[in-house]
């Protein structure tokens, strides 16, 4: 689920944030040995204060036991230290158990409606970080048991008109695909330019289909062009596929087949398989670039190795075709048969008529080969290795 990233941003990594205190001459030898990693005398120097009540000191308590170099490591400890500062209202204290909560630790059960509680204080005083936190929790239904997505879509405005990232990404997310927000593409454009205009690179790429598409603005390819040129510079992969294709087709920009080709290479380089499929098909047209068809078929391989099902089904059709490798129907047979094992609902039907078309046509002994690829494949499966491109071609 997209929105659980909201709660890693909530990090734990605030220690040094403290606020004065009147014990805080006191305290201070101890906050310089937790600060050089001496966690042991820091625990030794700071737990009279802890023990007397002070607040800042209970959190530096939980800070001491939850380091991870801490010989004295112990998490549950540490929320029960945090859990005394937060009931005094030191927000460090509150921002830290509620992030334990959520997540738990070896010796800590995690405690979703208690994450929730302390995360709801810190955000009524405003801090984004524990409102998008907020918002997601009462998304997935903390609260009770029943998901809440108009309440926590306000938490997430709330933390999106401050500037928050992931709570603008949430909402972004939640109208374009609903169904837990009602189906909004304006709201969602909306959303993903602010994103963009921040410099985000995915949502400049997403903005740019937006405007290319007419989805919840205008359609207008220059701005289109202009958003995918943003995201390519940025080095979002997506991004730079789509202004390879603007520049191949001319789109919101002079049309050149130079520049398209590089910005697509430049995804491929990113191991984008959408990038490698175009690339592939691109050797294969022998249009815009030279005919190609074994760099094609390795492209295509590897985007298939890398979980693109329109590579592997490509692959086996270069075999069946003898295109950039020698014609090898009992090999392709055994690579439509990974496919089919790849493929969802949309393109299995598809593949099993390809499947049942060439079964047809093989002989005894490409049968038993057949047999052979796939016992090759399941030692592979066993050992839990991926096939190497020489497997499927």
């Amino acid at each position: 689920m997209p929105f659980l990233l909201a709660i890693a941003s909530v990090s734990c990594a605030c220690c040094l944030l403290v606020a004065p205190a009147p014990d805080a001459a006191a305290l201070a030898p101890a906050l310089t040995a937790y600060r050089d990693g001496d966690y042991a005398r820091a625990l030794r120097l700071v737990r009279p204060l802890a023990e007397r009540g002070n607040a800042e000191a209970q959190s530096l308590m939980g800070d001491c036991l939850y380091a991870p170099a801490a010989l004295e490591r112990d998490v549950a400890q540490a929320a029960t230290w945090y859990r005394r500062a937060a009931e005094q209202g030191m927000v460090h204290a509150q921002l830290n158990l509620a992030a334990l909560l959520f997540t738990g630790d070896e010796d800590l059960q995690p405690n979703l409606p208690e994450a929730l509680h302390w995360y709801r204080i810190l955000a009524d005083k405003g801090y984004r970080n524990a409102q998008t936190a907020t918002g997601t929790m009462l998304w997935m239904g903390v609260d009770g048991g029943v998901p809440k997505p108009e309440e926590g879509a306000q938490w997430f405005r709330k933390a999106a008109e401050q500037g928050d990232l992931e709570a603008m990404l949430n909402l972004a997310r939640g109208y374009e695909r609903g169904p837990v927000l009602e189906h909004d593409d304006v709201q969602a454009t909306h959303w993903y330019l602010q994103m963009a205009l921040r410099g985000y690179a995915p949502a400049q790429n997403h903005v740019g289909r937006k405007y290319l598409e007419g989805v919840g603005v205008a359609k207008d390819e220059e701005r289109a062009f202009h958003w995918f040129s943003r995201a390519a510079d940025n080095g979002d992969a997506e991004g730079q596929l789509n202004l390879g294709r603007c520049y191949l087709e001319g789109i919101g920009t002079v049309q050149s087949n130079q520049a398209g080709v590089t910005w697509i290479m430049r995804a491929v380089d990113q191991q984008n398989t959408e990038a490698m499929l175009e690339l592939a098909e691109l050797l294969t047209e022998g249009r815009v670039l030279k005919r190609d068809d074994r760099q094609a078929l390795v492209l295509n391989a590897y985007a298939g190795i890398l979980g693109e099902t329109q590579g592997v089904v490509r692959a086996a059709e270069a075999l069946v075709e003898g295109r950039g490798v020698p014609l090898n129907r009992a090999r392709a047979f055994a690579t439509y048969r990974v496919a089919l094992k790849m493929a969802d609902a949309t393109e299995s039907a598809a593949i099993e008529k390809k499947l049942n078309q060439l079964e047809a046509q093989l002989s005894d002994d490409e049968r038993r080969q057949v047999d052979e690829y796939r016992r090759q494949w399941e030692r592979l499966k066993q050992k839990g290795e991926k096939p190497a491109i020489g497997d499927l071609v």
